[in-house]
């Protein structure tokens, strides 16, 4: 799950696949976010929140891979839980689960299908900075004016293995970590 656009982190964004804080759903996951904070501090004797998160179509600039790419879920099995803050202000979701996505190069129909399995783990910090940790297969991407603060440059990339993001209060990633095997999926659909 992922950020980077933050995506949703991973940097995009940041799920299985989120833009570690790539990150692809990073814009719906902070407006739901917000919303979810909004109402969950009278929530928070009960436990974490639980929800299914929906297939999405999400749509890619030219900025990622020199072309514009479309991300289509086809099928998601993708569990978030929303944890009430601690006594010191910080919150944690964990986002789990399958996505089973098409990408597709919109300037040649080049199309490749994925599978996403893994978790994403957010800390929200009380100084409105984030800290997030994806594992398994994670989807994020980076734009070129990240390229510098992610050690996989500006792109799409699958990692199998394990992703960190940083952001800042401003949500400006501040560091990009990863480690496993990566495909540039820019590349593949370049192809």
């Amino acid at each position: 799950m992922a950020a980077g656009g933050r995506t949703e982190p991973l940097a995009n964004p940041t799920r299985l696949g989120y833009e570690v804080p790539t990150v692809r759903r990073l814009v719906s996951l902070l407006a739901s976010l917000a919303l979810t904070l909004a109402v969950a501090a009278p929530a928070a004797a009960q436990g974490p929140e639980r929800n299914w998160l929906p297939e999405e179509v999400i749509p890619f600039g030219p900025e990622y891979c020199g072309f514009p790419v479309l991300l289509e879920d086809q099928f998601a099995k993708v569990k978030e839980l929303i944890f009430p803050p601690d006594g010191e202000g910080n919150q944690r979701i964990i986002v789990t689960g399958i996505y089973k996505s098409t990408l597709t190069n919109e300037t040649t129909g080049e199309a490749i299908g994925i599978n996403i399995p893994g978790k994403l783990t957010i800390h929200f910090l009380a100084d409105g900075s984030s800290v997030w940790h994806g594992s398994g297969h994670i989807l994020v991407w980076y734009t070129p004016d990240q390229a510098d603060e992610s050690e996989l440059g500006a792109g799409l990339f699958l990692v199998r293995g394990r992703v960190t993001e940083v952001y800042d209060a401003d949500f400006n990633l501040i560091e990009a970590t990863s480690t496993g095997r990566v495909t540039d999926l820019c590349a593949q659909l370049a192809a």
